[in-house]
């Protein structure tokens, strides 16, 4: 008669008895909405290291890693606090727009770091 009441139980996921598990789709779905991707342009305009970018004659223009176009006199440049990268505005702000990270060296970048100087901007080209 044993045997009887054993086969009476519900089987359910390899356990006697056991509820049915929980689906998860709704928790990853909730995580993915919460996930911050870039920086919001209030960031952008917290990171400073904006600057106009002179070079002396007969110096090699530095190159934007992003677009991979000069960085000529006059032109606005972002220096990446944490990495001091140097990249056109236009193409580091549309990056950071989607991802938080330097396109290089894949830093982690805060609009919390003390801004950079102008004079950085140019210390970060002639390296």
């Amino acid at each position: 008669m044993e045997e009887q009441k054993l086969w009476a139980l519900p089987w359910r996921g390899g356990r006697l008895g056991s509820r049915r598990p929980r689906r998860r789709r709704s928790v990853r779905r909730r995580r993915r909405k919460t996930i911050k991707t870039g920086l919001s342009e209030e960031e952008l305009r917290m990171l400073g290291g904006v600057a106009a970018v002179d070079t002396a004659d007969g110096e090699d223009e530095p190159l934007c890693p992003i677009c991979l176009d000069d960085i000529v006199p006059g032109r606005a440049v972002r220096v990446l606090p944490g990495c001091n990268r140097a990249f056109h505005q236009d193409c580091v702000d549309r990056w950071l727009a989607i991802s938080p990270r330097c396109p290089v060296c894949n830093v982690w970048i805060t609009p919390q770091t003390p801004r950079t100087s102008p004079t950085a901007a140019k210390t970060a080209l002639d390296s």
